[in-house]
């Protein structure tokens, strides 16, 4: 099985369901990135993953159902520190409701 396989699987299986935005392919991309083993690759995509939980109005819905979200749990148990650390800032950012009230309670 090459690595792309499961992408092209999970794209297939999805595209007669949903009408795909650019935003749903970027997303899928990246949780797909979650998979891999690059230190770096995996720092940027649970970072990248957590904004968009944060900024976008559906995105903790699109990672939920994506399965993003136990990926990145897994990823909380990475033996790279600065991964862990990232995928728990991740997590962290899905769990979050309201922005707006943590940021004015810590001003």
């Amino acid at each position: 099985m090459y690595p792309g396989k499961r992408l092209f699987e999970l794209t297939f299986s999805l595209v007669g369901v949903v009408v795909f935005s650019p935003v749903w392919l970027v997303t899928i991309c990246l949780i797909a990135l979650l998979d891999g083993e690059d230190e770096v690759t995996l720092q940027v995509a649970c970072y990248d993953i957590g904004e968009f939980a944060r900024f976008h109005e559906d995105g903790k819905r699109v990672i939920q159902q994506l399965g993003g979200k136990a990926r990145l749990m897994r990823q909380m148990n990475s033996a790279h520190p600065k991964v862990a650390k990232q995928a728990l800032l991740a997590v962290q950012k899905l769990l979050v409701t309201n922005w707006e009230v943590l940021t004015k309670s810590s001003e």
